[in-house]
């Protein structure tokens, strides 16, 4: 009977309910099978004819079934039936002896079947393409290639590598190389996130130095929150808007020592200077030196970064526009005893400019009808939310009489001038009263003394047809910084 395919093996996959399987070949003999059972594990195991399984079909030329004597194959377990023949030639026919047909066809088989047999190693075998001839492909001595890796030179041909093939692998790494999608890698190396993104990374302290982004590679978006209350920055904060608008807060700071290396921005956005916005830190820690830093200005910036243990400020940025305040001159004036009243004012208004740790005030008034005298000495408010600092300033309280011009070495802010009902000029100086007022000591440009020494009733209300006020000066703010 002749061998009319090529086929020599069949492969299987168990699914736990079959212990029965067929081959579709030609064998001579039940031990042409070699049967072989691979596992999860990638182990292989060649089974024992009659022991592990049974064969029926011998010498049928579509073949027969093996059966597995240990009943089902295993889900997933792989199984090859493959046709193994002795390379021998057992046939002896003699010379003149009697011509038995199924004696030569059985050896022609046999030919045959090892052919095919040596073509399946062929087959699993690395080989050259088809168009590429090489005459150099013969593997170094043992000698030479123990230990080593499989290279190639510059002619392709087969070398035996520089480098030690013997790498160490740490159990670590083990259960990290066994990990057979990205979700798993990420879980082994203490990442945690979904959908190929990192929620939070456990990397050592200082580990990574400076990073240097591949060409084409994304950063991470800014992650930025905004606050109008008390608030505690977290570790996946980077920039912190917070407004005052409401009222007063602190942001505070984690502990230094568990971000170091870790910046923060924080922005104001509201112009309530009435109301700080505090920078706190925990565990006693310091901002440059200070427990606490504020923001008192609309777009007043700080920028700090732990050192592992206090906080540095790395950027700082402190607007200094001049800005019309929403307090008004008239609104910010009152009499000892009797506040005054104005009438017409086309002109009534503060401006104020940050300048650092100190404010610059100008402060404005031009009447153009009569309005009512106060009594005693006037008073003028700073606006909302701006104190003297007294480390800085020294006030002056005496209620001077007629013609006292004695400031009692108090500190001198700037100056004022004007014109007094339209006719009579004046100059003086800006004299601080308390934290939050200050008055005006003056002196007629003609030459006269007002029966004032300050702005009182007599020589400096509002009840002429028209005139002018306006006072200039700077002055340090209480908790304003630099």
């Amino acid at each position: 009977m002749s061998i009319t395919t090529e086929t020599n093996r069949n492969d299987y996959v168990g699914n736990n309910a079959t212990a029965t399987y067929s081959y579709t070949f030609k064998i001579l003999d039940a031990s042409d099978l070699r049967v072989t059972v691979r596992d999860d594990l990638g182990v292989e195991t060649t089974l024992a004819l009659n022991t592990d399984y049974t064969v029926t079909g011998v010498r049928n030329k579509t073949g027969g079934n093996i059966t597995l004597t240990a009943g089902n194959l295993t889900s997933g377990h792989a199984l090859t039936l493959r046709r193994v023949r002795p390379i021998t030639q057992e046939s002896d026919i003699r010379n003149q002896g009697d011509f038995h047909a199924q004696t030569h066809e059985d050896a022609f088989d046999h030919l045959t079947m090892v052919d095919q047999q040596q073509q399946d190693e062929i087959n699993r075998s690395i080989k050259l393409a088809e168009t590429d001839y090489s005459s150099g492909m013969t593997l170094p001595v043992a000698s030479e290639r123990a230990g080593r890796y499989l290279a190639f030179d510059v002619s392709g041909n087969p070398i035996a590598s520089s480098a030690a093939a013997t790498i160490a692998v740490t159990p670590f790494i083990e259960t990290l190389v066994d990990d057979t999608t990205a979700a798993q890698a990420r879980a082994t190396l203490g990442f945690s996130g979904a959908g190929g993104t990192v929620a939070a990374a456990n990397i050592d302290a200082g580990a990574v130095g400076r990073t240097a982004l591949a060409v084409g590679g994304v950063a991470r978006n800014t992650q930025t929150t905004i606050r109008t209350s008390a608030y505690t920055v977290t570790t996946s904060d980077d920039v912190i808007r917070v407004s005052g608008a409401s009222a007063a807060f602190n942001v505070t700071l984690p502990t230094a020592a568990s971000v170091q290396g870790r910046r923060y921005k924080i922005i104001r956005t509201d112009s309530t200077i009435a109301n700080a916005i505090t920078i706190a830190t925990t565990s006693s820690q310091t901002i440059n030196g200070a427990t606490t830093r504020r923001l008192h200005s609309q777009y007043e910036m700080m920028e700090v970064e732990s050192d592992g243990a206090n906080w540095l400020i790395t950027n700082r940025f402190i607007p200094s526009v001049t800005a019309v305040h929403s307090s008004t001159f008239t609104s910010l004036v009152t009499g000892t005893t009797t506040n005054p009243t104005f009438g017409t004012t086309p002109v009534n208004r503060v401006l104020t400019q940050r300048l650092g740790a100190s404010c610059r005030f100008n402060y404005e008034c031009r009447y153009t009808s009569a309005g009512t005298a106060g009594s005693g000495d006037y008073l003028f408010a700073l606006p909302a939310g701006h104190t003297f600092d007294s480390s800085f300033v020294t006030y002056y309280t005496t209620v001077e009489g007629t013609g006292n011009w004695s400031i009692g070495g108090a500190s001198v802010l700037g100056n004022a001038a004007g014109d007094y009902q339209g006719i009579t000029e004046f100059i003086g100086v800006v004299i601080p009263y308390d934290s939050t007022r200050f008055r005006v000591a003056f002196i007629f440009t003609d030459g006269t003394t007002p029966s004032g020494g300050f702005a009182s009733s007599s020589a400096y209300a509002p009840v002429g047809t028209s005139g002018s006020y306006s006072f200039s000066f700077i002055a340090p703010m209480t908790n304003w910084e630099g």
